[in-house]
C-alpha cells in the first residue's frame, strides 16, 4: 500500500555505497511543506531522490566503488514507517586512479540560524580517488566543484510530482530529542578531507541492505 506524504512528514533518505567489503551510508532529512491534488506518495519522493542524488554522488565515487541505491522512510511522526529502497540508478563510481585509503573522507558542511553544534550538520562523502587530491594533500579544485554540484542538486531538491499533484520538501536538520526540524540556509565544500574510521580500509566489515 501506498505511504501517502503529509505536511510535517519528516522523511530519512539514505545513500548506500560499497567498496569490497565496506559499506557506507550518507544519510539526509527531508521535511514535507506542502502538498498539493492527489498526494504523491514515499515512493515518488525516493523516486525523485534516487534521480536527482545518483550521478552527481557516483561521480564523488572512486571506480573501484559501487553506488548500491536509496533508501527512504518516514520517520515523524511515529510510528516509524516501513522503509522502501531502490537500486535503479546503481553503478560504478566515477573517479578514476586508485582508490585512497578508505577513511579519508570528502567533507559538506551545512548552516541553519543556528547557533552551536546543533545548528550544523556534516556529509562525509566516501570512497575518495588519488585523482580528488592535490600534491599537498587538499581535495582537488574539480573535486570541491563536483561536491558542490553534489550539494546544490539534493538542497534544491524541492518538488515531489506524483500522479496528478505534488509535495514540496526541505532539506535540513532532524532535532531527535524535540522531533522538530530546522531547514538549512546553505552548504559549503571544505577544501581538507575529513576522517571516518568505522568506514576504514581496516575496519570491521559491514554491508548496504542491496
Amino acid at each position: 500500500m501506498a505511504q501517502a506524504l503529509a505536511v510535517n512528514d519528516i522523511i530519512k533518505a539514505q545513500l548506500w555505497s560499497s567498496d569490497s567489503e565496506q559499506a557506507s551510508v550518507n544519510t539526509f532529512h527531508y521535511r514535507v511543506t506542502a502538498v498539493t491534488g492527489i498526494v504523491p506518495s514515499l515512493t515518488d519522493f525516493l523516486t525523485v531522490f534516487d534521480t536527482t542524488a545518483a550521478a552527481p554522488y557516483k561521480a564523488l565515487l572512486s571506480n573501484h566503488a559501487t553506488y548500491n541505491g536509496a533508501v527512504a522512510q518516514i520517520v515523524f511522526p511515529l510510528p516509524l514507517r516501513v522503509a522502501e529502497k531502490t537500486s535503479v540508478s546503481a553503478g560504478a563510481g566515477g573517479g578514476a586512479g586508485a582508490g585512497l585509503p578508505r577513511q579519508a573522507c570528502g567533507l559538506i558542511s551545512w548552516t541553519t540560524p543556528l547557533a552551536g553544534p546543533g545548528g550544523r550538520g556534516r556529509t562525509y562523502i566516501p570512497f575518495l580517488s588519488d585523482a580528488d587530491t592535490e600534491l599537498n594533500g587538499q581535495a582537488s579544485a574539480a573535486y570541491k566543484a563536483l561536491a558542490g554540484t553534489f550539494a546544490t542538486a539534493i538542497s534544491v531538491m524541492t518538488n515531489v510530482p506524483g500522479g496528478a499533484g505534488s509535495a514540496t520538501v526541505e532539506l535540513g536538520i532532524r532535532h531527535g530529542t524535540t522531533a522538530s526540524f530546522t531547514a538549512f540556509t546553505g552548504g559549503s565544500v571544505s577544501g581538507q578531507f575529513a576522517t571516518q574510521k568505522r568506514r576504514g580500509s581496516f575496519g570491521r566489515p559491514n554491508s548496504s541492505p542491496f
